[in-house]
């Protein structure tokens, strides 16, 4: 009867040592997620600029999400900027989960297998459910990088610039202004006959989530036509901003598209 005592005694200890030990795994993972992160490689590959994510965890229950990214369908197209989620951190896996309206819900799921303080490498799994139907369902290897810049209030102004690389989408080369608001949009001007003159648009939208800038437009006239374009921001510093942005041509070639602009005083 004694030795039964000791090996439940023993049993005991060894389930709540297991249980101290899952907790302290959840904690030393919801500390090192802290901050903000985004995609840097999707199955071994550079990750497009158009195609990026940016995560910032704010606490172990809680994280918010920017991507501008056309995702899957046009039934469930995204344009999200700082979209509040649900944090749950299970062992190694990490699930995320936001409703961008009223009808899709998204749900980003990471099996972390190593983790730095500036990367970050995950098995992941992200699901589209609309009206909680599967819309859209991908998984790869990730690799996401710490971001520790944000230029969300550095671009606010007005800033002239034209494009500096070979290639470039949207682009026409000639010198442009943009004049980035504090609500969330901003003016494009064109130089015509020496004056700067406000491009005429239905809507010019944008935001900034660490060092991803997403913009979208409609010019008007353009009926149900968004464009839109996301960049890199590289640096900003002494009145002068830098882009770039790694995209591919229609027939898949990669290229990395730059831009320079400096602040109008």
């Amino acid at each position: 009867m004694k030795k039964i005592f000791m090996i439940l005694a023993l049993a005991a200890t060894v389930l709540a040592s297991c249980g101290k030990d899952d907790d302290k795994t959840n904690d030393q993972l919801a500390r090192q997620l802290l901050g903000k992160w985004m995609d840097a490689e999707h199955d071994g590959l550079p990750v497009e600029t158009n195609e990026k994510w940016v995560i910032t965890f704010t606490s172990d229950t809680s994280a918010v999400v920017s991507t501008s990214r056309a995702e899957f369908t046009q039934e469930t197209e995204m344009w999200d900027a700082y979209r509040e989620c649900k944090v749950s951190i299970d062992g190694d896996k990490v699930t995320l989960s936001y409703n961008p309206n009223k009808t899709v819900r998204v749900v980003l799921e990471y099996t972390v297998r190593s983790i730095t303080d500036s990367t970050l490498d995950a098995l992941s799994d992200q699901t589209i459910y609309l009206n909680d139907e599967v819309m859209a369902h991908r998984r790869m290897e990730a690799c996401y990088a710490k971001v520790s810049t944000d230029y969300r209030d550095a671009i606010v102004g007005m800033w002239e610039g034209r494009v500096t690389s070979s290639e470039s989408e949207h682009d026409d080369g000639e010198p442009h202004r943009w004049e980035y608001r504090v609500d969330g949009t901003y003016g494009y001007y064109d130089l015509v006959d020496g004056q700067w003159q406000l491009h005429q648009n239905d809507f010019n939208e944008y935001f900034v989530d660490g060092v991803l800038l997403c913009t979208r437009w409609k010019d008007t006239g353009d009926e149900d036509v968004e464009l839109r374009e996301w960049w890199e921001i590289a640096s900003i510093a002494n009145g002068r901003m830098d882009w770039t942005s790694l995209r591919h041509k229609d027939d898949g070639t990669p290229y990395t598209a730059t831009f320079s602009m400096t602040r109008v005083q």
